[in-house]
Parts: C-alpha cells; structure tokens; sequence
C-alpha cells in the first residue's frame, strides 16, 4: 500500500528539466550534469561521474533528455519492493549495493516498478 505522503505514480515531481544528451543516455537511467551542461550516464566508480543530479524519465530525440530528480519514477522493472537502491558502477545503472568508489543512494523501491526519488550526498568509500 502506498503512504498517504507519497508521491503519486507516474507523478514526475517539480523538478523535470529538459537536457542535452547523447544516445547512450536511456529511460531509467541515473545520470549526473557534465562540464558541457548536457547528462550523462552516473557511476559510483568514477568520483567525477558519481554525483546524481536525476533519471532520464523520456526522451524527445537521441539527444534530449527530460531528467526528473524527484517523485515516483515508474515503468523501471525487476525492482524489490521497500529494497533502498544506490548507483552501482555500471554507467546509470542502479542497484541494492553500494558502488565501489562512491556510496549514492538514490531511492526506495514502491513496487517492482517504482522508485521513490531520495536523490542525496554521495559518501567517498
């Protein structure tokens, strides 16, 4: 059952923003701002990659993105229910262990789909 303070699904939140973006860039994906101000795909074994600015939730063309950093993101799959999630070392892939370079916890699972956004400080390991 979804918390009364919860977000509802398929609710993008106020913070959506439309990036710059490269075709390696997916729906789901975590990434981070690059020097050049367009996204890119996250990772926690890259300190420079590492800092989460939100998940692509669509994209317009190859190379636009619309990047959501709060809220309920949905239409993500193989999620554990009430499972905290975290950026993982593979390039805006996210998992229930930590990275090996940057500890950054991203979210809680609702559903096997939904992930309610808890986008925070990155922890050097």
């Amino acid at each position: 059952m979804r918390p009364s303070n919860f977000p509802a699904a398929g609710q993008q939140g106020s913070n959506a923003w439309s990036a710059g973006c490269t075709a390696s860039e997916l729906v789901g994906h975590a990434v981070h701002v690059s020097a050049a101000g367009q996204v890119r795909r996250a990772q926690a074994d890259d300190l420079a990659k590492s800092r989460v600015a939100g998940f692509v939730s669509a994209k317009a063309s190859d190379t636009s993105c619309v990047v959501v950093s709060d809220g309920v993101l949905t239409g993500l799959s193989a999620l554990t229910p009430g499972a905290t999630y975290y950026l993982s070392d593979a390039p805006g892939v996210i998992a229930t262990t930590p990275g090996t370079q940057a500890v950054v916890e991203v979210g809680e699972a609702l559903s096997a789909t939904e992930l309610v956004l808890r986008l925070g400080e990155m922890t050097d390991i």
